[in-house]
């Protein structure tokens, strides 16, 4: 006796009912719509002209007619609607004038048949938005998708309707490309918001707005905004970093409130070496402050001298000036080391911000200032330097980083909470994540801000900090929209199937016992038992085209096309060269006030007046 067995795997069927197969028969939809109309008008000139035609109605003619008619109404009506679109649950808004605010993010489809482009065929259309509402666009998002899968369509389509709202955005080219700027330039343009559009420029620093973060803020906020740009991962010499940046801050915000000082990149590494430490703290020994205080407190236990004594030191005692000298250069010392290695950990950072980009970061009057451009619903537009230095693009990416946070503290004492969110849309997120940025996600929301994070892979987020993962669990955690485009992360797709249900299939088993003694009877058997398995794996994604995406709102997952700027190929073309930034010739101020001058008649007697 011999046996044989073969398997067969069937599926748990996910039947449609009458209405959903009907629905999909576009003749069918045309037949009960032309039924209805054609009924009803037969119905209304036979009721009118019925005397002319010489037609008897009797009521029970009227009723039946009338019961036919309203069947087919309602009919028509069933197939019209989606039963989803109904769900009371559903975290997607209606199209309706009532709902003043929303973002499209994508158009639904059936399924993906190669290409954005191809999917969004009329046919193959259901019908169906993903809009969501304020209070949906403040709960975060991430779109996730390798290099080609149309994350930056998408960002501009975000960007595009975000500035046809009114609201303001800040947004970083990671690309750092011209054509982009120029791109953007005529999609704000078109909507006649050029006066509130600025532009950071780093790929040419020679045209661009400028900023100056150093001109307010306490040196506890921009020591945070500092801390961004440190790249050690150990917490020991991350702290000593942070310290060593800290104490100067103090000691020039002190400057700064107090002395018209001007402080930039430029003027901090002038205070990197022990010596310049020492100078200043000896020159301000005197000062009756708590910012000088700490200051001469950090300086006199790295180099080991009493605090007390050194402010109570007088300027003819050379003996004891001499001892802080010979201190502050004796390498054997624990905090002269640390200083050593802080110094030179900064030196490079600063000389990049400072002197390359002295243009943008050291101006005494900037253009810009991100939290009132964030207060007045303004835009902003980031162009790294990518093309020319990954390093330096990613340093800059991790200051505004440490800038938004900073703006975040700002908000909580001083603003109130918009009607329309402000949107960052953080372009190539993993490249310059920082520590700490899904603590500030949590609070944004609260404030009226809205950050959404682009990056390729969730891998890119374990390196933020050391692949400790928290940052990862808290920023995933916190995104409750995610837009997943081409990508070969399983780690994702296992991830991403704890948020929707499990597909549930069964398994068909067959076998044929055969009797040797009588080869004409055979027994058959079907066992069938049930197993589930997660909705999404890898190949999900990576068979992804261009502009095709899976759409994750709340626990419900949408097959669905990127939104898109309504015209891809508007770009600036008024003149052959660059767009000249700032857009507007403004007379500074420094030569409005050397220039300005009162008639000899006015009563100041031909005195310069500073306004």
């Amino acid at each position: 006796m011999s046996r044989e067995m073969a398997k067969e795997r069937i599926y748990n069927p996910n039947e449609a009912n009458f209405q959903e197969v009907m629905r999909e028969r576009f003749g069918f939809k045309v037949l009960v719509y032309f039924s209805t109309t054609f009924l009803s008008l037969l119905g209304y000139i036979l009721i009118v002209f019925s005397d002319s035609f010489e037609v008897n109605l009797d009521g029970t003619f009227m009723i039946k007619t009338g019961i036919v008619i309203l069947v087919l109404l309602l009919l028509g009506y069933s197939l019209s609607i989606d039963k989803e679109d109904c769900e009371s649950n559903s975290p997607l808004v209606e199209n309706r004038k009532k709902n003043e605010y929303h973002l499209n993010m994508a158009t639904v489809v059936r399924k993906f048949l190669g290409s954005g482009k191809k999917s969004l065929t009329e046919e193959n259309l259901s019908n169906k938005h993903i809009l969501l509402s304020t209070e949906t666009v403040k709960r975060m998002g991430a779109i996730i998708g390798t290099t080609g899968s149309g994350k930056t369509v998408q960002l501009k389509g975000m960007l595009e309707q975000q500035t046809a709202l009114g609201g303001g955005w800040c947004s970083f080219d990671a690309k750092g490309t011209i054509d982009e700027l120029k791109n953007i330039y005529a999609l704000v343009g078109k909507y006649g918001r050029l006066d509130e559009l600025f532009v950071l420029n780093f790929s040419n620093p020679k045209n661009t707005h400028s900023i100056n973060f150093f001109n307010a803020g306490s040196a506890m906020m921009l020591k945070e905004i500092m801390a961004s740009l440190i790249e050690s991962s150990e917490d020991k010499w991350r702290k000593v970093d942070e310290d060593f940046i800290g104490a100067i801050l103090k000691i020039l915000v002190y400057k700064r409130d107090n002395e018209s000082f001007v402080l930039t990149f430029s003027e901090i590494k002038k205070y990197l070496t022990t010596r310049k430490l020492l100078d200043i703290a000896w020159e301000y020994r005197k000062v009756n402050d708590s910012l000088i205080d700490d200051f001469i407190s950090y300086v006199c236990t790295k180099i080991e001298i009493d605090a007390e004594q050194f402010k109570k030191a007088k300027d003819s005692d050379k003996n004891f000036r001499e001892l802080c000298l010979k201190n502050s250069t004796n390498s054997k010392f624990q905090g002269v080391y640390e200083i050593g290695l802080a110094s030179g950990n900064w030196e490079s950072i600063l000389t990049t911000l400072g002197s390359n980009y002295g243009n943008i970061f050291n101006a005494s009057e900037p253009d810009v200032d991100l939290f009132e451009i964030v207060q007045n619903n303004k835009m902003l537009w980031i162009v790294l330097p990518t093309m020319e230095s990954e390093e330096t693009a990613r340093r800059l990416g991790k200051l505004f980083l440490g800038i938004i946070k900073s703006v975040a503290d700002k908000k909580i004492k001083t603003s109130y909470e918009p009607k329309i969110p402000f949107l960052f849309l953080l372009d190539e997120f993993g490249s310059f994540g920082i520590v700490g940025f899904g603590l500030f996600m949590s609070k944004a929301r609260a404030l009226g801000m809205s950050v959404w994070l682009y990056f390729q892979s969730v891998s890119q987020l374990d390196v933020i900090d050391g692949g400790k993962g928290l940052e990862r669990k808290q920023i995933l955690n916190i995104c409750n929209t995610l837009g997943i485009m081409k990508n070969n992360d399983t780690e994702l797709a296992k991830e991403l199937s704890n948020l929707v249900p499990e597909e549930v299939f069964l398994d068909k088993e067959y076998k044929e016992k055969k009797f040797w003694r009588n080869r004409t009877e055979t027994d058959s058997e079907y066992r069938f038992t049930k197993e589930s398995k997660d909705a999404f794996r890898s190949h999900h994604f990576s068979k992804l085209k261009d502009g095709e995406m899976y759409f994750f709102v709340g626990n419900q997952a949408f097959k669905a096309v990127s939104t898109a700027p309504i015209d891809l190929t508007l770009t600036y073309q008024k003149f052959k060269t660059d767009v000249i930034f700032p857009l507007t010739e403004v007379f500074p101020k420094e030569r409005f006030k050397e220039e300005l001058r009162i008639s000899s008649s006015n009563i100041f007697d031909n005195e310069i007046f500073y306004a």
